[in-house]
C-alpha cells in the first residue's frame, strides 16, 4: 500500500532560523582547451547567486539569481568585475608557481579555493578558507588559532610565507567573523522568501513487494538526512540515490532496502530537516508485509480460475456431446560576492 505524507511540522521563526551559509569557489585550471582558465562561483547556502568565467563573452561577474540582480546597482557588479579579473591574473601565475613546487612542466592542473562563513542558529559564526591542487588538499587557514596548515613540503613555502606576512592571520579571521558574516546578512535578506526552508514529502512504498523505498522530495535546503529503520532499528545496508536537484530549485534523495513481505517486522522511515522542529517517521503498513498477496491478486487468480474449471467443463460437455469423437480443440492460455567590500579574503597560494 501506496503511503504519500506531507510533514506538517514547520520551522518557525524568520528567515535567520536556522544556519545560512556564505561559499565562494575559485577554480583555475592549466592545459585544459576549451575549459574557463579561471571561474568562480558564490553560494548563499545551497543557491548559487554570482558566477564569473573567464572565457564568457562579457567576463563579467553576473546575477544567478532574481534577488541580487534585483537588489544591486551597477556599482555593485562593476566593482564585483574588476576584482575577479583582478583574480584571474593572479591564479595564472599561482597555478605556475605550484607546478614548479611538484617540479611539473607540462598536463592538466588546477588551483581551487573555498572559502566563506556561517552563521548559525544558535548565533554563533564559522568560517573556513582552503585550497587544493589537483584535487588534493594544499593548505587550509585556522582561524581559531590563526596558523595555516600544509599536509604537504609543497604547501610548507607558502604556510611559512603567510604567517610571517604581518597582519594577515588576523585580517582572515576579521574577514570570516566580521565582513562575510555582514554579507551574509544582508543577502540572507535580500533572497529570504527563496531561501526559506520547505519542508519535505515523503513516500514510502514497496512496489516490488522485496524492496522497501522511501523517497523524500521537495526539500530545501539540500542538506537532509534519511534513515531506514527495522523495529526501530536503523538499516545499514540501504541503498541511497544520492540527493539531486529538482526542477524548481528543490531536492530529493531516495533510499531502499530488500525486505521479506512475508515476515512480520515492522519498517519505517525517519526524516530530519531544518524544516522541521524534530524528526518525523513514517511508518510502512503495507498489506504486502506480514501477511499474504494484496486481496486484488488474490480475486484475480480466484476469477482466472473458475474460467479455467468452467471452460474445462464445457469442453468436456461438448467432448460428451459430440461422443468423444475426434476433432475438438481445447481452448489455449495466453525507471570572492567578488566586490571589494564582500571578498577581500586571501592570498593564493604563492
Amino acid at each position: 500500500m501506496l503511503q504519500k505524507l506531507l510533514l506538517l511540522t514547520a520551522l518557525c521563526g524568520a528567515a535567520l532560523a536556522g544556519s545560512h551559509s556564505l561559499r565562494y569557489f575559485y577554480t583555475a585550471v592549466h592545459g585544459a582547451p576549451g575549459v574557463p582558465e579561471f571561474s568562480i562561483v558564490g553560494y548563499v547556502d545551497d543557491q548559487q547567486f554570482v558566477r564569473y568565467q573567464s572565457n564568457s563573452e562579457s567576463r563579467r561577474m553576473e546575477p544567478r539569481q532574481r534577488w541580487i540582480q534585483e537588489r544591486e546597482d551597477a556599482g555593485y557588479w562593476d566593482g564585483q568585475t574588476r576584482t575577479a579579473q583582478g583574480w584571474e591574473q593572479t591564479y595564472k601565475v599561482n597555478v605556475k608557481t605550484v607546478m614548479g613546487r611538484y617540479n611539473q612542466t607540462g598536463g592538466i592542473h588546477t588551483v581551487q579555493q573555498m572559502y566563506g562563513c556561517e552563521l548559525k542558529g544558535d548565533g554563533s559564526v564559522g568560517g573556513f578558507i582552503q585550497y587544493g591542487y589537483d584535487g588534493n588538499d594544499f593548505i587550509a587557514f585556522d582561524k581559531d588559532r590563526k596558523v595555516w596548515t600544509a599536509p604537504t613540503a609543497a604547501a610548507v613555502v607558502t604556510k611559512n610565507k603567510w604567517e610571517n606576512t604581518p597582519g594577515l592571520s588576523e585580517q582572515e579571521k576579521d574577514y570570516l567573523e566580521q565582513i562575510c558574516i555582514e554579507w551574509l546578512r544582508k543577502y540572507v535578506e535580500y533572497g529570504h522568501e527563496s531561501l526559506r526552508p520547505v519542508r519535505p514529502e515523503v513516500t514510502l512504498s514497496s512496489p516490488r513487494g522485496s524492496r522497501l523505498s522511501c523517497l523524500a522530495t521537495g526539500f530545501y535546503p539540500r542538506a537532509i538526512e534519511v534513515k531506514l529503520l527495522k523495529n526501530g532499528q536503523i538499516l545499514s545496508d540501504e541503498e541511497s540515490s544520492g540527493t539531486s536537484p529538482n526542477q524548481d530549485g528543490t531536492y530529493q534523495l531516495r533510499k531502499s532496502v530488500e525486505i521479506n513481505p512475508t515476515a512480520t517486522e515492522t519498517y519505517s522511515c525517519q526524516v530530519e530537516h531544518s524544516s522541521l522542529t524534530t524528526p518525523f517517521t513514517v511508518v510502512y503498513t503495507g498489506p504486502e508485509v506480514g501477511g499474504g498477496p494484496p486481496t486484488l491478486i488474490i480475486v484475480v487468480v480466484v476469477i482466472v480460475v473458475l474460467l479455467i474449471v468452467a471452460a474445462a467443463i464445457g469442453g468436456f460437455y461438448l467432448y460428451k456431446k459430440k461422443g468423444g469423437k475426434p476433432g475438438y480443440t481445447p481452448a489455449k492460455q495466453a525507471c570572492n560576492t567578488m566586490d571589494s567590500s564582500s571578498n577581500n579574503s586571501s592570498n593564493p597560494p604563492a
